[in-house]
């Protein structure tokens, strides 16, 4: 290694990358991709601290808990990922599978709609009950440092 911040992830992480959806049973590209930020970017430290100084404001009020805890931890992580998606594009698997990143469509069809990468649109996809594994994916990426930074 010649200097140490080769390897600063800070950088690299608020660069973002590009990940290929897979099909959630054939693992085989479905001609979309999404680029997101990592763990190690500004917005997902940000966004952290944000709901953590939210959750301390509340305590600090004495505000009642919520009725489910739970759904409000999964409202947390979705605000979290849609911070961390940057862009996303599709393209026609079958006839361009080897289309450069950045050059598809800026947009993505689900039911019909065509979705540009809006944060409205972001929420919409992460949190449509049947789109659970394509927002496994995106926060499995999110938090796999090597994603970001190569060696």
């Amino acid at each position: 290694m010649d200097d140490l911040i080769s390897l600063d992830l800070n950088a690299a992480a608020n660069a973002g990358a590009w990940m290929e959806v897979v099909h959630p049973v054939t693992a085989m590209p479905i001609g979309l991709r999404i680029k997101l930020v990592g763990t190690d970017s500004d917005r997902f430290r940000a966004m952290i601290e944000q709901q953590q100084r939210e959750r301390l404001e509340a305590v600090r009020a004495q505000q009642p808990m919520t009725a489910d805890p739970a759904a409000q931890q999964r409202e947390r992580e979705l605000q979290t990922l849609a911070a961390c998606t940057v862009a996303w594009e599709g393209y026609d698997a079958k006839v361009q599978p080897a289309v450069q990143a950045g050059a598809g469509d800026p947009h993505l069809l689900m039911g019909g709609e065509k979705l540009s990468c809006t944060p409205e649109a972001v929420r919409k996809v992460y949190s449509h009950p049947g789109m659970r594994w394509l927002r496994d994916q995106a926060e499995n990426f999110v938090g796999t440092r090597a994603n970001f930074l190569r060696p």
